[in-house]
């Protein structure tokens, strides 16, 4: 029984490792399909383990958010918003940035499908939310790029919304989107960077060499 115990505890960390290096991949560079797909394969049967890690649950969530972008399969989209569901509450606010940029950006796309103005702007809250949340956080700097980029997107996304104009945010993939999709995002980032520049340039000015690459 020992000896089952231990190589099924070997192969949940197996499974830790492949989800989270294909989902660190994804962010940097392009990913196929069926490699993300392997990655919520792979972590599906942890995410609702009632001992699993935060970064499995999160890691969950963003390879959804990552095959929505490169498919548009709606049933991937809701999938993580289901997931988001589960979790609920049980990570704490003070504390795990990569978690509430996921859930932002989850709750920032599903405002896209919301049927009424009423529940697009329901959802806008959550998402402002949750990257409220990270504004005390102690980030990496990968995470930094992406809070600044994120919610200077969102107040774009949630003006846009409130002025009665849909926004369409398939394809959005901070920090480093550019470099791991298509090279082309939607035509609401244009709209929107020169809010985005406008909180990237004072780092990027002052040396800060990632914030002048994503420039």
């Amino acid at each position: 029984v020992g000896y089952e115990a231990e190589e099924s505890n070997e192969a949940k960390r197996a499974r830790r490792r492949l989800g989270s290096v294909i989902v660190t991949t994804a962010r940097f560079f392009p990913v196929l399909e069926k490699d993300l797909e392997l990655a919520r394969a792979v972590l599906g049967p942890l995410r609702d383990d009632p001992f699993a890690r935060i970064p499995v649950k999160s890691n969950y969530l963003e390879a959804c958010l990552h095959l929505y972008h490169q498919t548009g399969r709606r049933d991937v989209l809701f999938d993580g918003i289901k997931h988001v569901g589960r979790v609920g509450a049980s990570v704490p606010n003070d504390d795990w940035s990569s978690w509430h940029l996921n859930v932002a950006e989850v709750w920032l796309l599903a405002a896209e499908f919301a049927e009424t103005r009423a529940g697009a702007r329901q959802f806008l809250d959550k998402a402002g939310e949750s990257i409220s949340h990270c504004k005390t956080h102690k980030m990496v700097l990968a995470e930094e790029l992406r809070y600044r980029m994120l919610a200077s997107y969102y107040s774009y996304v949630s003006e846009s919304f409130a002025a009665g104009r849909s926004v369409q945010m398939r394809g959005i993939r901070l920090p480093f989107g550019l470099r791991a999709g298509s090279g082309k995002f939607p035509e609401s980032f244009d709209l929107a960077a020169q809010r985005i520049v406008a909180a990237l340039e004072p780092d990027a000015n002052r040396g800060q060499f990632s914030y002048r690459d994503v420039l």
